[in-house]
């Protein structure tokens, strides 16, 4: 009777774990066994294997030193899953043009992104998923001092204005200021380039003109007093003052680049040489940079036979009108 009771027992206690997902008698992987094998799958570009292995170390090691490290790097194999996954129509239609490869990864990621609601959504009408930045928002509330925090921070910048956009939800300004914020938190972080690149990158691809320069100019005075000195702000500046002047928005233009006046473009027009910039009025002044022939550059104010002219670098200085075409 006693070794029924204990059959019985040991059945129960096998049919309770089943239920539960495991096997009573299964070991449970060591963290950093588990995340040896989610970085080998990552690195390998093994998308869903690596993000599948860090989701089972977090769940089952929240506390472990590694914690902090497997939510990031699942967080960037769960943004990268999203890029590259297609969307449920588009694979329906491709489908039967696949490789069986194909088919069975696209699948299984597809699955997978779908039972993920707490990390990914699925936007029907662009029929494209999206990473919500769950594992990022996670990392910085429960590791705030980890030097993981500020990369996260500007992933999930990133992320955000990403899916404002392929949803014509963003402004320029909403950007400019949410990177700004960004550069405001982390100060010392290296991620501020990053995010003045994307920036950079988004204004050259907008077309057209700009619809709210006096907002974009105000947003770009803020990212300007939190990320000083960081390389490449000059240039967006610079871009920007080109798009409000080709909406002949010179005051904006002047507010964008930090000066007190902008009166146009202009042309170099020089017969064969580079046309010389030099630090004052006449030819005596020393000379401060020189400009190829048919590029564009800034004039800021004209006095005589000198305009006074700002470079894409941020150097000011004069040049001689004769070599110069006005464009407005």
């Amino acid at each position: 009777m006693k070794k029924i009771f204990v059959v019985i027992l040991i059945l129960a206690l096998v049919a309770i774990s089943v239920l539960f997902g495991r096997t009573f008698f299964e070991k449970k992987v060591p963290p950093h066994e588990l995340y040896a094998k989610a970085e080998a799958a990552r690195q390998n570009d093994q998308l869903l294997e690596a993000a599948q292995a860090y989701d089972q170390l977090i769940k089952d090691y929240p506390d472990t030193e590694v914690a902090a490290d497997a939510l990031y790097y699942s967080g960037l194999s769960k943004y990268a899953l999203a890029l590259r996954v297609p969307g449920k129509k588009e694979f329906k239609e491709k489908k039967e043009s696949l490789s069986e490869l194909k088919k069975t990864q696209y699948a299984s990621w597809l699955d997978y992104l779908d039972k993920q609601k707490n990390s990914f959504t699925y936007l029907e009408p662009i029929d494209k998923y999206f990473y919500k930045g769950s594992e990022f928002a996670n990392l910085i509330q429960r590791f705030p001092s980890n030097n993981l925090v500020d990369d996260a921070a500007f992933q999930l910048t990133r992320l955000d204005i990403q899916t404002k956009r392929a949803t014509n939800n963003l402004t320029l300004d909403t950007a400019i200021g949410m990177y700004a914020d960004f550069c405001k938190t982390y100060p010392q972080s290296p991620y501020r380039e990053k995010g003045i690149e994307h920036l950079l990158q988004m204004v050259k691809e907008q077309t057209g003109t700009l619809l709210n320069d006096a907002e974009i100019a105000a947003a770009y005075q803020a990212l300007s007093q939190a990320a000083q000195n960081v390389p490449l702000l000059g240039d967006l500046g610079y871009e920007l003052a080109l798009k409000c002047i080709a909406a002949a928005d010179l005051k904006n233009a002047a507010a964008l680049l930090g000066v007190p006046s902008v009166i146009g473009i202009g042309i170099v027009n020089t017969a064969q040489t580079r046309l010389n910039i030099r630090s004052g009025q006449g030819t005596e002044f020393r000379l401060i940079g020189k400009v190829d022939k048919g590029s564009q550059i800034l004039l800021l104010s004209k006095s005589g036979q000198w305009y006074q002219v700002r470079l894409k670098d941020g150097t000011i200085g004069y040049a001689l009108s004769d070599f110069i075409q006005e464009q407005r």
